[in-house]
């Protein structure tokens, strides 16, 4: 990066929180029974009816991985 732009990744991260602000992330973990992840694992991506999501439009629903086809264990 410091031979294409001069600047080490450090400073290009810093330009872009100076440009579009601090990146903030905090995961989650909440508690599910077996039978909840067993339900959430199970589910059928073509029952979902979302056409938006967070304000977005919905352009696919899947199950599977691409390319080989795998459980993704839930719907994305």
């Amino acid at each position: 990066m410091r031979a294409s732009t001069g600047k080490d990744p450090q400073q290009l991260y810093e330009e872009l929180e100076a440009r579009y602000g601090k990146a903030y992330y905090q995961r989650v973990d909440a508690p599910a029974s077996e039978e909840q992840k067993q339900a959430i694992k199970s589910l059928d991506g073509s029952r979902a009816t979302l056409s938006r999501l967070a304000g977005e439009p919905v352009e696919s629903i899947t199950t599977t991985a691409a390319g080989n086809g795998a459980s993704i264990g839930g719907v994305r």
